[in-house]
């Protein structure tokens, strides 16, 4: 997508920086996995659900806000924190297009000085800013679990 976004948009008379090329191809990339794990976890709530919402007489979206989503949440919440946790990590894809990343500037100051160090580094910005949305997750996880089990 970015590709295509940042070297083929220009044929055809639209011409993006680098940085709205590459927000623009991530975001579209979150958008269809976010989207596809979201109807994925609809679809994982039982049929039953949807058809005792129906008995009590609730219209569609009272139940999908009542009775469905709040069940479809827990189910998707691991899912939705693996593609934010991809979209961060992606954010490297986007030194193709010359938009220099945090990655990518770890890895040139490492050739520079054949030092190992920025690359540690990056790595300890990456678990920065990733160890607490993962943990965060974990713990709404168990508060999920712990939810259900009343």
């Amino acid at each position: 997508v970015l590709i295509l976004i940042y070297y083929a948009l220009p044929f055809v008379g639209i011409r993006l920086s680098s940085f709205v090329s590459a927000a623009l191809a991530l975001s579209l990339v979150l958008a269809a996995f976010t989207a596809e794990v979201c109807r994925a976890g609809i679809q994982n709530i039982p049929k039953g659900q949807f058809e005792a919402a129906a008995a009590l007489g609730l219209p569609f979206w009272v139940a999908m806000r009542k009775v469905v989503l709040p069940q479809a949440i827990r189910v998707v919440i691991p899912p939705l924190t693996s593609n934010c946790v991809s979209v961060f990590k992606d954010t490297a894809l986007a030194s193709v297009v010359a938009m220099p990343d945090l990655l990518k500037q770890a890895t040139d100051a490492q050739a520079l000085m054949a030092n190992p160090t920025p690359l540690i580094g990056a790595a300890i910005i990456y678990l920065a800013f990733l160890w607490p949305l993962v943990r965060l997750v974990g713990y709404l996880e168990e508060r999920g679990k712990a939810r259900a089990a009343h």
